[in-house]
């Protein structure tokens, strides 16, 4: 089956695009090529960005990344039983607190990280590159302030 490429010429002429189906846009388009570059390393799409954030951090709850992510528990354990299973982190209970579990990264989880940001990197200069520093942090900072918005119209649902 012949893969179709959209036209962008008709993206940019369309005016009653909805803002959704552009998003949607985006995050396939980055899914796919995130995708493409991760199929050997044994991590799915899925994990990918907790990865790159668990590398970021040196000591995290199971319950900041439910937070920081906002996603469900349930969506955020079956995530790290998948990273724990192939040895890129380890989940431990808090020694403080017996309900709370503290997930770190190892060695080879680290590694992979480093390979993952510089995917994820690559990604980003290529996409948002028609942008100058300035408008790249205004858009992010426009980006998040939507995102908060739209958690709090879900949770008036």
């Amino acid at each position: 089956m012949e893969e179709v490429t959209p036209d962008i010429n008709t993206l940019k002429r369309e005016e009653d695009v909805p803002l959704s189906v552009l998003v949607s846009i985006i995050h396939r388009s980055h899914s796919v090529y995130v995708k493409n570059r991760i199929k050997n390393d044994n991590i799915s799409f899925g994990q990918f960005s907790f990865l790159i954030y668990l590398n970021d951090k040196e000591d995290i709850s199971q319950n900041d990344l439910v937070n920081n992510f906002k996603m469900t528990d349930g969506v955020v354990t079956r995530a790290l039983q998948k990273l724990e299973k192939n040895n890129y982190i380890t989940r431990s209970i808090d020694s403080t607190n017996q309900r709370k579990k503290r997930i770190k990264i190892t060695p080879e989880g680290r590694a992979l990280a480093e390979k993952l940001r510089k995917i994820e990197d690559s990604w980003e200069k290529e996409v948002w590159k028609f942008l100058n520093t300035n408008e790249l942090e205004e858009f992010k900072e426009t980006l998040q302030t939507a995102s908060l918005i739209s958690l709090k119209e879900e949770k008036n649902i």
